[in-house]
């Protein structure tokens, strides 16, 4: 069985790679930040993804479970 870590990276990976192919440019968290000389603290975010100039904030999510609306509400600001 693989660690969380490990299938957490994959699903981050496979993430970009799909992105990718919608036409985004996607980069993992740590690298964009890292080339921007920003801070590399924890913020949830994954990746980021760059279309039609707008960027995107990605947070990846490796459930096994159904989700709802109320699972992912935070990510939009609202409680």
């Amino acid at each position: 069985m693989q660690s969380t870590t490990k299938r957490n990276r994959l699903s981050e990976v496979a993430t970009k790679l799909y992105l990718e192919r919608q036409g985004f440019a996607a980069y993992l968290w740590h690298k964009w930040v890292s080339q921007r000389g920003l801070s590399l603290q924890d913020t949830g975010i994954n990746l980021v993804a760059q279309k039609d100039g707008d960027l995107y904030a990605v947070q990846c999510k490796n459930w096994d479970i159904e989700i709802s609306w109320r699972d992912l509400k935070t990510s939009y600001g609202e409680k």
